[in-house]
């Protein structure tokens, strides 16, 4: 099973795979794919990488995005719906961002991978800046500057009924005893999965460096004993052991280069997704207690018109006090709707399931390990005793 189909979901039930329109009149997109970036622009200065995006079912033929459509892309819809999952997109880099190793090996299916998780969470998928990314191929600069002004006017009010159309039971559920104890054992466990896994892909992304370079070593010194071999063979001089030391150096050539490619394009990108699904956890635990922290301002702010000190005889005191009241009012919704989607028990289980292929992951990585030293242990043996040359000292 590859990594994408054990892709979980964070937002509630999936749309209906193969559906043309969802409830709510928006199309139901069952798989999209960003194709191989094509370059743009005439020099250095202007020069960019643009992305094909083609979806199932066709609604346009194609439409073209770069790295910053995607980027503001998660901007609006972090804004839009706040506690609310937002798969993460693969990290901006400030050097070597056109390296074209990193473009096909790293940003590319990283797009095509954040594209498909927004296209399963219905709230996300079914926002008219998610429909409107996919198939609107002109005029598209000036609609998102648009979804971004919306984005920012968007009232708690607003917000909330959002919620409440997509979340309705989470929200009529109560909320947990002792909530803040554990959104901060959350919190506590996120922040130790991400420095794990972030360490395992910087262990990872050593692993295959110096795997590359071993490649690179393995492939001349078989080119230099293939050469030496076709010029004994050709001269009548071959000793009978050369050929099968060949054989089995090369399949050495060949193991590396397969668990080189192992490290780099499995093991490596998904301990980076997953720590950069950790650290979106992190950020809207973050977010959370920033609403806890405005709440308690606001709360402190309306308790204050309790106080039978304080003056409200006038139109300006009582405008004041309905508004300080109100603004709590709203604070208290909006941090009791994110706290409950945080602990809702489809999110519980999601990340549930995400730790245990964390873990599988985290064997995979041992046993790649384990794998590659007995295979390059028994070519090495292979070439020093059955396949030695006549030349070379038995073992």
């Amino acid at each position: 099973m590859s990594h994408e189909d054990r892709e979980i979901d964070f937002g509630g039930a999936a749309t209906s795979s193969g559906a043309s329109a969802t409830a709510n009149g928006a199309i139901s997109f069952s798989s999209i794919t960003v194709h191989d970036p094509e370059l743009r622009g005439s020099n250095r200065l202007n020069q960019h990488y643009v992305y094909k995006i083609t979806t199932d079912p066709v609604v346009v033929d194609h439409v073209y995005r770069r790295y910053s459509d995607f980027d503001s892309l998660h901007a609006v819809l972090t804004e839009m719906f706040p506690g609310v999952f937002i798969p993460p997109l693969p990290p901006k880099k400030a050097l070597g961002n056109m390296n074209e190793d990193y473009i096909l090996g790293r940003r590319r299916p990283g797009l095509e991978r954040f594209l498909n998780r927004v296209a399963r969470i219905p709230i996300l998928a079914e926002s008219a800046v998610f429909q409107m990314f996919l198939v609107r191929a002109h005029g598209f600069e000036d609609s998102m500057k648009e979804a971004k002004k919306a984005a920012e006017a968007r009232t708690v009010g607003q917000v909330l009924s959002s919620f409440q159309q997509y979340y309705g039971d989470v929200l009529a559920a109560s909320t947990p005893v002792g909530v803040d104890a554990e959104l901060q054992a959350m919190e506590d466990f996120f922040k130790g999965e991400e420095d794990r896994l972030s360490q395992m892909a910087s262990h990872t992304h050593d692993l295959a460096s110096l795997q590359t370079k071993s490649v690179a070593v393995l492939s001349k010194v078989a080119s230099v004993l293939q050469t030496v071999y076709n010029h004994e063979r050709d001269s009548a001089v071959a000793s009978p052991a050369r050929a099968p030391f060949l054989e089995h150096f090369s399949q050495w050539h060949v193991d590396a280069k397969e668990f080189e490619n192992g490290y780099t394009h499995f093991l490596q990108n998904t301990f980076m997704d997953e720590a950069a699904d950790a650290k979106q956890m992190i950020a809207l635990l973050a977010l959370r207690a920033s609403y806890k922290s405005r709440h308690d301002k606001s709360k402190a702010k309306a308790n204050k018109w309790a106080d039978p000190g304080t003056k409200c005889d006038s139109d300006k005191h009582r405008a004041a006090r309905e508004q300080d009241l109100r603004k709590e009012e709203e604070d208290a919704t909006l941090l009791e709707a994110v706290t409950k989607l945080l602990l809702n028990v489809e999110v519980r289980q999601a990340w549930l399931k995400r730790v245990t292929e964390w873990e599988h992951n985290m064997l995979a990585w041992a046993r790649s390990q384990s794998q590659f030293a007995q295979r390059s242990y028994q070519n090495w043996e292979s070439m020093a005793t059955k396949g030695a040359p006549a030349d070379a000292p038995e073992q």
